[in-house]
């Protein structure tokens, strides 16, 4: 393509001092190719030819894209031009300046054709869009670092007797982090946990004064809660805890969320070292948080720029998937059509120029021996029969990246004929690896465990039953497996003095751990 001056606005508009005016104040540079000639117009006002360091060089546009990003750009543009049916195209990309530095370019372009379809002109639009891509950068890396402080709060949890909550204040919806074991415990794994719930497992003693002050917090605009009570355990028995959080609030100061977490003091009461400890994680964590706030800000003006040009609840939808990676889908019986969500195509790492019903392409993202199941899947669509479905498979992206995928479908009927199938899809990557850490680290506990060269037993504390004991207590003490496993450690008289036992017990029971060194009987005496 060849350039021309911008000095061709006079034969292009009937008042050039008007268009010459508007690109002044205009951040965008426009320009008209003719195909049929193939030569190119630009116009822009003088700040912005200098800007962008519009010149009449023969491949100007070409040369200055970033070499990255060159043969993407201009075979999308060459694929649109040829496309008979396209009138619009837009398009991102790096464009170099004079400076050799790089702007990054939003492109709108209509297509002019004859009535065969044959491109004329084209027209086009340049928006710089480098501030809003950084501020979308910073936007991500805010995500990514409340994605790291949710797994540092759940490893915080696992050995500190925590358990971290996140209350969603429009949907009344809680999330608890921590381990098994507590969640169990205290009755957190309810799929649906909700502030109703939280209410019925405060101790009715406290309940009215701890909700009282929890609603005092929510409408005062305080930034802090805190808060000590009882609440009633799975099993109905009493625990102490301390909760504290941080409450989120949007640019009116409603509270729209909250984080913080429980700590059980039930038996740190005699503990205070411990407990000192716990909380000081929890004021480090705060302190994170405070650090985090002006991120959040941030996000939330991002997230009011949106609101101006998506309806509510599509962006609200769309930005859900997002952060929980879960896309939807939806096959339409009728038309054969299959429709994709926003997230669909950041999981699969595609763009929307990808032809999702083309169902050979799309099994090509799969990994080989995955695809007859997803196949399967596919032609299951139809058979309402077969639904609803909940499938697991492995997904290579473009740009070769691997990925846990769950798919999921359900029927859906109107007026009692079957016409269309609803499904999810999870981007699971994260807890297939987490799975597999675990498996490797349970290994190098039960390697380590049971070739260790020193006695080693676990024995269950509640009722000091053995649990297990590695292969070193055979050969040392005479016993064989099935002797000590699953008997109660009193019924063994290791300790050659008694008195040698009730020092370790004595110890162990005021302090939670015990070192001792004596003589220990062999079986048999």
């Amino acid at each position: 393509m060849s350039t021309t001056s911008a000095d061709a606005i006079d034969h292009l508009v009937p008042d050039p001092e008007l268009f010459s005016s508007f690109l002044e104040i205009s951040s965008e540079a426009i320009w008209v190719m003719d195909v049929l000639e193939n030569k190119t117009t630009w116009y822009a006002s003088p700040a912005n030819q200098l800007k962008y360091g519009i010149t009449e060089e023969k491949d100007f546009w070409v040369n200055n894209l970033h070499p990255d990003e060159k043969g993407r750009v201009v075979a999308g543009f060459q694929h649109a031009l040829a496309d008979k049916q396209t009138l619009h195209y837009e398009h991102s990309y790096h464009f170099r300046d004079k400076k050799r530095e790089y702007f990054f370019i939003k492109d709108k372009l209509k297509f002019i054709r004859n009535v065969k379809g044959q491109p004329l002109r084209v027209i086009g639009v340049w928006q710089d869009i480098t501030d809003a891509r950084k501020r979308q950068q910073k936007l991500e890396r805010a995500l990514e670092a409340l994605e790291a402080d949710r797994l540092r709060f759940k490893h915080i949890s696992e050995v500190s007797n925590l358990a971290m909550w996140e209350m969603d204040f429009v949907t009344g919806l809680i999330i608890w982090t921590s381990g098994n074991k507590a969640l169990s415990e205290f009755g957190l794994t309810k799929p649906d946990y909700h502030l109703k719930d939280r209410e019925d497992s405060i101790y009715p003693e406290d309940r009215q004064r701890v909700l009282e002050n929890f609603n005092f917090c929510l409408t005062s605009k305080q930034e802090k809660y805190f808060d000590a009570y009882r609440v009633l355990k799975a099993d109905h028995s009493i625990a102490h805890i301390i909760d504290q959080g941080t409450i989120l609030r949007d640019e009116t100061g409603k509270a729209i969320r909250g984080l913080g977490g429980w700590i059980d003091i039930s038996r740190e009461r005699d503990r205070e070292q411990v407990l000192e400890t716990a909380l000081e994680h929890q004021r480090k964590l705060n302190r994170e948080l405070e650090i985090r706030k002006e991120e959040l800000l941030q996000l939330n003006e991002q997230l009011s720029l949106n609101l101006e040009v998506l309806s509510e609840r599509e962006f609200i939808l769309t930005q859900s998937q997002r952060l929980a990676k879960v896309g939807s889908w939806e096959y339409d019986i009728r038309t054969d059509v299959i429709f994709w969500s926003e997230e669909m195509y950041n999981i699969y790492g595609i763009d929307k120029t990808f032809d999702i019903n083309n169902r050979e392409e799309v099994l090509k993202l799969y990994e080989s021996t995955d695809i007859p199941l997803v196949d399967q899947m596919y032609k299951s669509l139809k058979d309402s029969g077969s639904l609803p479905f909940d499938i697991m498979a492995r997904v290579n992206t473009p740009i070769g990246y691997r990925k846990w995928v769950r798919i999921t479908g359900y029927p859906q009927s109107e007026e009692g004929r079957f016409c269309r199938v609803l499904g999810l899809v999870y981007d699971i990557t994260f807890f297939k690896e987490a799975e597999e850490r675990l498996r490797l680290s349970e290994e190098k506990f039960a390697k380590a465990f049971s070739n260790n060269p020193d006695l080693m037993v676990i024995t269950r504390e509640s009722d000091m039953v053995i649990f297990d004991v590695n292969e070193k207590v055979f050969p040392v003490l005479g016993y064989t497996r099935d002797e000590v496993v699953g008997h109660n450690s009193f019924e063994f008289s290791f300790f050659a003095n008694i008195t040698d036992r009730e020092k370790f017990l004595t110890q162990y029971n005021s302090y939670g751990f015990a070192e001792l060194e004596c003589q220990w009987k062999r079986k048999g005496g």
